[in-house]
């Protein structure tokens, strides 16, 4: 007894120590994340600002509108500069320095740590312009001058106006395919904004086909979370005022993000689901789940796993299910590296590899689609330039 006394303090600072090693782990790791979000969404805005000027320089002259562009919390100023034109003494000494310092860039951030960069095509308002950062985002009136474009910072009355905030930005809806998210449970807007950026890059930016056709996606955030789902075993939305809601931001496809503890989701795991162009995505699933949803929404691809008991009530036939086929798995003979393996959706059908996401995306070989979905989804992606 007295030996199981003298260990319990070493087992107490033994259980410190290791309690005290996964804090700095996971703190680590958070920071690493962070670091690599900040980066992004720097980038992101550079992206965005520049083709919405190249657009608006070949509108129609006097063509108008506010748009809000999300930029990492951590800038606290964006400032434009016509090189062109004459340039007013900067009321910060330290941007008056880097601006006369780097005399072919036109647009700085405060804290000068982030990069300047050059775009081309705009006249300012006021020049220098610098806009300040309002919740992770700034808010600009874009006019069309033909040839170029006019930048001013919104007033108020236009801000209030602006639901939506552009995430990236690749060219006109009308030819690319709009993705807007919209939360559910968030507390703020940045930790929606950060969600939808790290899904954009582990699904979007880095499985194929969406990697190669990244140029093809718009990506938006509607700036209010809904009030329209609750959770349940699955994420239950009326779907009909959550697309009202969504129409703020241009959109194909909608994705609700369900905010979800994942310590508590493993006590009481919620499914994520898709239904026509709408996905309920629940956080604290495997960030692979959207790219599952996606392939249903996007490409009309069925469950490569089976279940009976449920599917078996809606008696589907092979040729309804692009990525399910008959007993000789005909459909898809001829694309390399397809093999038959049975099971999909039904018992009955047949799939074309032994894993992949439209199956047990958790799971080895879950990575990736597979060359018939690929298929499939590359059909649909030459719609879009």
């Amino acid at each position: 007894m007295k030996g199981q006394i003298n260990a319990l303090p070493f087992i107490i600072i033994l259980s410190i120590i290791i309690i005290g090693a996964l804090a700095l782990f996971f703190y680590q790791k958070t920071s690493e994340v962070n670091t690599q979000v900040i980066g992004i969404e720097h980038n992101n805005f550079l992206r965005n600002i520049e083709k919405k000027i190249t657009e608006y320089s070949n509108k129609n002259k006097g063509s108008t509108e506010t748009f809000s562009f999300n930029i990492p919390e951590q800038i606290n100023l964006v400032c434009f500069i016509d090189r062109e034109g004459e340039v007013q003494k900067f009321s910060n000494p330290e941007l008056d320095i880097q601006t006369n310092a780097e005399i072919d860039k036109n647009i700085f951030f405060q804290p000068k740590e982030f990069q300047s960069a050059k775009i081309e095509n705009f006249e300012v308002e006021e020049n220098p312009l610098c806009v300040k950062n309002v919740n992770s985002k700034i808010n600009l009136r874009l006019e069309s001058l033909g040839k170029k474009t006019k930048i001013r910072a919104a007033s108020p009355e236009e801000i209030k106006q602006t639901e939506c905030t552009s995430l990236i930005y690749n060219g006109e809806d009308k030819e690319k395919i709009d993705v807007a998210f919209i939360g559910y449970g968030y507390e703020n807007n940045k930790k929606l904004t950060d969600d939808a950026m790290i899904y954009i890059e582990n699904v979007f930016e880095t499985i194929e086909p969406y990697a190669s056709n990244q140029n093809k996606f718009n990506f938006y955030q509607i700036n209010e979370p809904t009030e329209h789902c609750e959770l349940t075993y699955y994420i239950k939305c009326n779907n009909f005022e959550v697309k009202k809601q969504a129409s703020k931001c241009p959109n194909d496809f909608v994705i609700v993000l369900a905010e979800r503890n994942k310590i508590l989701n493993l006590a009481s795991p919620i499914r994520s689901s898709a239904i026509g162009n709408l996905a309920k995505i629940n956080t604290a699933d495997n960030i692979l789940v959207l790219a599952h949803e996606f392939g249903h929404s996007f490409g009309d691809l069925g469950d490569e796993y089976v279940d009976d008991a449920y599917y078996g009530q809606f008696n589907i036939k092979a040729n309804e299910i692009p990525n399910c086929g008959e007993v000789n798995c005909k459909e898809w003979k001829d694309i390399e590296g397809s093999s038959c393996y049975k099971g999909c959706t039904l018992s009955t059908l047949y799939r074309a590899t032994k894993n992949s996401i439209m199956n047990l995306y958790f799971k080895d070989g879950g990575e990736t689609y597979g060359p018939v979905n690929e298929k499939e989804l590359n059909d649909n992606l030459r719609l879009y330039k």
